[in-house]
């Protein structure tokens, strides 16, 4: 039974009829193909404004759309979890670009909650530190010198930090998560980078180590940062032996810092040429990425 003060009729109008459901009105209905634009319809016009307009995408003479991944499709409904590319071409200067959205989520097979669709958080970002809008809708701006993170409408941007490690006099970047995003950027950089604290930048030149030498640097790392990464060393821990914690040095790169010009103890911000912004970009790349894992309905549409 529809509520008194709807006129239902009225409100399907050129759709096919169907009873009064409040699975649809009154504010479901945007996940309905017959009325609405699923999540790029309704939050993905939002989100990705800041991009759109930073990255002059509306230059572009054309683009692509790939669907990465997509669940719960089906004739009424749109999906419950998308993950799609858009790849721009060069444009009014700037470089080709990768462009991913993300929504969604799913129960977790293992533990019934819901599972939100994002993508994952940047190599070295400490636990600690919040993307976007306090972990819920944002975007990453992965670019040619650093990453950034925004807010769901591109408000409050800010460099993306990692966890610097002071060790026996010498600096070292760790890579908890593998051959991540910024390892890859070092290694292309023939190991030269730069770390911002504030407004100082400090060029470093970055010497990969050995998994031999990794030892005693990764003990340190994990007594300093368990509380953020320990769920990435398989068990691993600064008490571990020596032949334990070789045993797993071969996925977390480290890499001593050398010069150093002035010491760093807080998290400093890492710069270096970009891979990839998306799985085949250059090294020119820009890649961004957005994320919308719940609805958040602001009255955006004044519905």
């Amino acid at each position: 039974m529809a509520p008194e003060n709807l006129d239902w009729d009225r409100w399907i109008g050129a759709a096919q009829w169907r009873p009064y459901n409040h699975k649809i009105a009154p504010h479901d209905w945007r996940a309905w193909q017959d009325f609405g634009g699923g999540s790029l319809g309704d939050m993905a016009c939002h989100i990705m404004d800041a991009a759109y307009m930073s990255l002059k995408l509306v230059e572009a003479p054309d683009y692509t759309v790939e669907v990465v991944e997509q669940k719960g499709r089906n004739e009424q409904t749109f999906p419950l979890m998308t993950t799609i590319k858009y790849s721009f071409p060069a444009r009014a200067g700037m470089p080709p670009v990768a462009v991913y959205w993300y929504d969604g989520h799913e129960p977790d097979p293992a533990t019934g909650e819901e599972k939100y669709n994002r993508p994952a958080r940047p190599e070295g970002l400490a636990g600690d530190v919040a993307v976007g809008d306090k972990d819920m809708n944002w975007s990453f701006f992965i670019g040619n010198k650093r990453i950034l993170t925004a807010g769901e409408y591109g408000g409050e941007p800010r460099r993306v930090p990692v966890n610097l490690l002071t060790f026996d006099q010498r600096d070292y970047l760790v890579s908890a998560r593998g051959n991540g995003q910024w390892v890859r950027n070092v290694r292309a950089n023939g190991g030269r980078l730069d770390l911002l604290l504030g407004r100082t930048r400090t060029a470093c030149a970055a010497t990969e180590l050995a998994d031999a030498d990794k030892v005693p640097v990764l003990r340190a790392y994990l007594r300093r940062w368990k509380a953020e990464v320990g769920a990435f060393f398989d068990g691993v821990d600064a008490s571990s032996t020596d032949e334990q914690i070789l045993a797993i040095a071969a996925k977390h790169p480290v890499f001593v810092l050398d010069p150093v010009a002035a010491r760093l103890t807080a998290r400093p911000f890492l710069g270096a040429p970009v891979l990839a912004g998306g799985a085949a970009a250059s090294s020119e790349s820009v890649g961004s990425r957005w994320a919308s894992p719940r609805w958040r309905c602001r009255m955006c549409c004044g519905c």
